[in-house]
This record gives C-alpha cells, sequence and structure tokens, in this order.
C-alpha cells in the first residue's frame, strides 16, 4: 500500500510545486556597469596576487 501512495504524493507535491509563468512573469535585467573585478584579465589579477 505504502509503495502505490508515496509516489502518488511526490507527483501531486511536484505538480502544485510548478509556477505558472503566464500571469506574473517579469525577467531579470542587469543595469549599471559591471565592477572592475568582471573587466579585468585574469592573467593580470593572477600576477597581481603572486606580487603580493
Amino acid at each position: 500500500m505504502i509503495k502505490y501512495l508515496l509516489p502518488l504524493a511526490f507527483l501531486s507535491f511536484s505538480c502544485y510545486s510548478q509556477q505558472n509563468l503566464k500571469e506574473n512573469y517579469s525577467p531579470l535585467k542587469s543595469t549599471g556597469s559591471l565592477p572592475d573585478v568582471f573587466t579585468q584579465n585574469i592573467r593580470n589579477v593572477i600576477e597581481t596576487d603572486i606580487k603580493d
């Protein structure tokens, strides 16, 4: 009996946990400029870390 109820419980929980994107969907958009850590050359960052 439990081997039938357990999968049914997981199935019902997964059905109710889904999000309806057609109603309140607003995509994330970044604003502003990127920090210097994302625009630096990684080789330069490693070289300065080794020197320090």
